[in-house]
């Protein structure tokens, strides 16, 4: 699945895929759907919004990468 901060996806699909929440749910999400990695795909992403990205992650104890655009 994916999260998104645009809260009019949230519970829609993309690409067969459901939008579970905003990225401030990743650790709630993370334990309902054993998350084991993050992809990061957001093209346009400033420096501040991927560290903050990135500290969630952290401090939900997932790894994650950075990825190209894949959409």
């Amino acid at each position: 699945g994916f999260i998104d901060d645009d809260l009019k996806k949230i519970n829609r699909k993309i690409y067969g895929k459901t939008v579970k929440g905003a990225s401030s749910d990743l650790a709630r999400i993370a334990d309902e759907e054993e998350i084991e990695e993050v992809l990061i795909a957001i093209s346009r992403l400033s420096e501040e919004d991927l560290q903050r990205i990135e500290a969630l992650c952290e401090e939900s104890g997932l790894p994650y990468r950075r990825m190209g655009k894949i959409l």
